[in-house]
């Protein structure tokens, strides 16, 4: 996987069969703790925010073939990449911390279809407190949610700079 990071391939990631996910994109880091990848937007093919997954969730990958690549429409995924700070990545909690008033999407394990988005307002070794938003960009209430049941993360989508765009309106 060292090499599939350096050349900045497109991978897909399949989680199973801790749960049923499949993320894709360019895989920027790798470790026991943490995968974060840069999201490539498998209905529009371009590349969109990030996700990031625990690492000991990661059981394969395939990486894209050329003529897969080929389809990306917005294939210049660079300025996204030289945007992140790897360091921020060590383990979810020092992810989160890091993701501190930044709005956020994540998924729990043993549900791939609810996710729940919201601004990281605190985070503990045990809990993750969220000030909720809903899809028309109203502020609901906080949440806690325990860590351990966090799957993954996603930020920096169209989506969530989208619920921010209209509370400014």
């Amino acid at each position: 996987m060292e090499n599939i990071i350096k050349q900045q391939a497109i991978v897909e990631i399949d989680t199973s069969p801790k749960w049923e996910m499949l993320s894709t994109g360019i895989c920027l880091l790798l470790n026991k703790n943490v995968v974060l990848l840069l999201n490539l937007n498998t209905d529009n093919l371009e590349f969109d925010g990030y996700t990031v997954l625990r690492g000991w969730d990661f059981e394969q990958y395939r990486v894209w073939d050329e003529a897969e690549v080929k389809t990306v429409k917005n294939n210049n995924p660079n300025e996204l990449i030289n945007n992140i700070n790897l360091d921020h990545f060590s383990n979810f909690q020092t992810t989160l911390e890091n993701l501190k008033g930044e709005l956020v999407a994540m998924f729990l394990y043993g549900d791939t279809e609810t996710y729940y988005v919201g601004k990281v307002v605190d985070v503990s070794n045990k809990d993750l407190l969220l000030l909720m938003i809903d899809e028309d960009s109203n502020w609901l209430d906080l949440e806690t949610f325990n860590l351990k049941e966090v799957s993954s993360i996603g930020f920096g989508t169209k989506y969530e700079k989208g619920l921010l765009e209209n509370l400014k309106k």
